[in-house]
């Protein structure tokens, strides 16, 4: 008898303190991250003449990411030149003013920025300059598409520590069952 209360009260302290933990880490951060709303030219969009300036409205505040923040591909694969990338807006803008003269043609925008909680977002858009639509919807491809990286790892990492909450409380209250 006294064996099967040992065995009893060491589970019964091991899911305490797995409770414990689980409260003293306390919640993560939402993994909610910042998300384009706007862009301006618009995502999959044209414009009659070329854009002065590239702006990218977020739903929460964002830094732009150094050298990578902005990059305009012409329709032939070329680079176009274009300003530093300024926040505005609260941080909720970036803009960038095009340094050169944008012909007719499907032109791609990349950019990345980071969140204010560190996280970095990235993403690609098209627009049209002239009377070029009809080459925006022929090609595939997600339009404003985003990757984050880091959350899928933190969920995994979450869905592991329940799962052995889950399972020592389980035999803890299986035990009691079966002794009764």
């Amino acid at each position: 008898m006294c064996g099967a209360w040992a065995r009893w009260a060491a589970r019964l302290t091991a899911a305490v303190l797995l409770a414990l933990a689980g409260l003293l880490t306390g919640p993560a951060p939402a993994q909610a991250h910042a998300v384009l709303l706007f862009a301006s030219p618009a995502i999959e969009g044209a414009v009659p003449t070329a854009p002065k300036e590239i702006a990218l409205v977020f739903d929460e505040p964002v830094r732009p990411s150094g050298a990578k923040a902005l990059h305009i591909t012409a329709p032939g694969g070329a680079s176009v030149p274009h300003g530093a990338v300024a926040r505005s807006e609260g941080g909720k803008q970036l803009t960038a003013p095009v340094r050169s003269m944008m012909g007719p043609g499907v032109y791609t925008v990349t950019w990345q920025a980071v969140a204010e909680d560190g996280d970095v977002m990235s993403g690609t858009y098209r627009f049209a300059v002239g009377s070029v639509t009809a080459e925006l919807g022929s090609t595939s491809g997600a339009p404003g598409r985003q990757q984050v990286s880091g959350a899928p790892a933190t969920a995994a990492l979450r869905w592991v520590l329940y799962a052995a909450f889950a399972l020592s409380l389980g035999g803890l209250v299986g035990e009691r069952l079966a002794s009764r």
